[in-house]
């Protein structure tokens, strides 16, 4: 079930002695409405509530706070585990948008978002009509002079072809990171926090 795995990483990390976490997580289950963009898409009922459980069974000894993608879902994701965290007598401050969690493919996420709230939806957003009729000729042109440039200038092509076969050997060797791996990163992290602290701020453990 939809936060299980955490609650045991979560319990797991108390019970050695974490005064601090940072938890990474995706928002709760969502629609899929294909005639919107996916960021439009909501939660589901079923998504709101785990998330309201997934809030109620974090230890209380913490202090939740939220930091999510400004896309609803995610917002509404930390909100509803805060809200579940605080029903069971948790303590909670509040969840802050973040632009720098958001879709990577926007440079500008808060000026997508004021646009989108003037002209509708976010559909119509990236449904805008651009030109792309003189794109590919202006390309081609900017290819011919960057080759046409670069020939009269032997080092610095010699240079920029090195550039582009090591670019070409790393990306074939790049490999992406095991989940496993990632955890135990996180964890080494948070345990050396830990050891940073003042011994008397220790969290006193659950009964």
């Amino acid at each position: 079930m939809y936060g299980d795995a955490t609650l045991e990483q979560v319990e797991a990390m108390a019970d050695d002695g974490c005064n601090h976490m940072v938890l990474l997580m995706r928002h709760s289950a969502r629609e899929f409405n294909p005639a919107v963009h996916d960021l439009e898409n909501p939660l589901t009922d079923e998504g709101r509530k785990l998330s309201r459980r997934l809030g109620r069974k974090l230890p209380k000894a913490y202090t939740l706070r939220g930091y999510a993608s400004p896309a609803e879902r995610c917002v509404e994701t930390a909100q509803l585990c805060l809200d579940g965290h605080a029903t069971e007598g948790g303590s909670v401050t509040r969840v802050r948008p973040v632009e720098g969690l958001g879709v990577f493919y926007v440079l500008d996420q808060m000026k997508m978002y004021r646009v989108m709230r003037d002209i509708g939806t976010l559909q119509q957003f990236v449904s805008a009509p651009i030109d792309l009729s003189t794109l590919a000729k202006e390309a081609e042109e900017f290819d011919e002079n960057l080759v046409r440039a670069l020939s009269d200038q032997q080092e610095i092509e010699g240079y920029v072809k090195r550039l582009e076969e090591r670019y070409d050997s790393e990306e074939e060797s790049r490999q992406s990171p095991e989940p496993a791996a990632l955890v135990k990163e996180l964890e080494d992290f948070l345990r050396q926090q830990r050891s940073n602290d003042d011994p008397a701020e220790d969290r006193e453990p659950n009964d």
